[in-house]
């Protein structure tokens, strides 16, 4: 894996290249959110996600702090921040008492607002799935906590600005979406070239989910030069398992897909 990474390294291009993968590589071999953070404010991919959410976690004032959801995403939240002193987890469905990795209790809504009341609260709903926050907020707004003592994900993982937050396009640009959801990304890096008055060459997008790939494939009909292919990418050709469930979620799992390596595929 060394290996690998250096040679990675090697072949970045540019500073900020450099930069955002050394600290982006730190936070995945720790989960330590500061790697990124740290980060010189020109090089900052989602700088204005991770900004907006240290700004209002440190506007909680004397609140106890408490994510609802102790699963993975909670769990990135509570290892990424643990500087911020989580109270504790909130979960509606989980019968463990203590989280393993943190070592913060797990409470059910019930049992946290029995115990300790929700009047000084501010909760950080950790799930991705819209309706499920949906559900959540309605929950805690219909027991009386205001709409300012909630946070979400979207507060630190806002879409509009990834990616094309710290680059500036040039002529015949290509751009590689591996696993493209929804196809937004794709319009997205249209729309940034189109801002700088910059023509791209291609697009070339992969989608193993089919839900996801069949939505894209109605969508990306109107993008131009724009090429969409229902595999996964990886080193080597063959099938692996996935789990393809429509939604951002979607993992190499159980449901077993086609990978092809892709800089055959894009010759």
């Amino acid at each position: 894996m060394l290996e690998d990474v250096q040679k990675i390294y090697q072949v970045l291009q540019d500073d900020i290249s450099r930069k955002i993968f050394t600290a982006q590589l730190g936070f995945s071999a720790t989960g330590d959110v500061r790697f990124i953070r740290e980060l010189p404010m020109k090089y900052r991919n989602l700088s204005a996600d991770i900004v907006l959410l240290d700004k209002k976690i440190n506007e909680h004032g004397n609140a106890r702090l408490v994510i609802f959801g102790a699963g993975d995403n909670g769990v990135d939240i509570a290892k990424g921040y643990r500087d911020c002193g989580f109270f504790c987890f909130v979960d509606n469905y989980k019968q463990e008492k203590k989280e393993p990795v943190t070592g913060l209790p797990i409470y059910s809504f019930f049992e946290y607002k029995e115990k300790f009341g929700l009047e000084n609260t501010m909760f950080l709903v950790a799930v991705h799935r819209e309706d499920f926050v949906r559900e959540i907020c309605s929950q805690l707004t219909g027991h009386g906590v205001p709409r300012e003592n909630i946070l979400h994900v979207a507060d630190w993982r806002n879409n509009s600005s990834q990616y094309f937050d710290v680059f500036v396009p040039q002529e015949h640009e290509t751009f590689v979406d591996c696993g493209c959801y929804d196809g937004s990304t794709a319009f997205r890096f249209a729309g940034w070239c189109a801002e700088r008055g910059a023509v791209y060459d291609k697009i070339w997008c992969f989608e193993p989910d089919e839900t996801s790939y069949e939505r894209c494939s109605r969508i990306l009909r109107s993008l131009d030069n724009c090429c969409l292919y229902q595999y996964g990418v990886a080193d080597q050709n063959g099938d692996v398992f996935f789990m393809a469930n429509g939604r951002e979620t979607a993992r190499r799992l159980w449901k077993q897909v086609r990978i092809r390596q892709l800089y055959k595929k894009l010759k």
